[in-house]
């Protein structure tokens, strides 16, 4: 089935078969075909960003803020106070 598809696929589309998936869009790919299992994950990713930000040596929690903390609009500036590196640099690190 994986020929058929290779070859239907190379009528249309320049392909370069470079064996199994190793990493995706930064992130790790491991395949256990006896148990047809895939798992991912962005553990290369996460460390990469916790070194940008300096954050290597952190100490991870479940909870990264105090418990019942309630934040109102008047806890940030306003939209046109902000610093832009510094909202870039939130944006990052939160993925967004």
């Amino acid at each position: 089935m994986y020929k058929e598809f290779i070859a239907a696929m190379s009528k249309d589309f320049d392909l370069s078969d470079s064996g199994e998936l190793k990493c995706f869009l930064g992130g790790k790919v491991e395949q256990d075909r006896e148990k047809g299992i895939v798992r991912l994950s962005q553990e290369h990713y996460c460390n990469d960003v916790l070194k940008q930000f300096q954050m290597s040596d952190c100490t991870p929690v479940d909870t990264p803020c105090e418990a019942n903390l309630h934040l109102a609009a008047s806890d940030s500036p306003p939209l046109d106070k902000r610093k832009a590196e510094v909202f870039r640099n939130y944006q990052q690190l939160n993925g967004v």
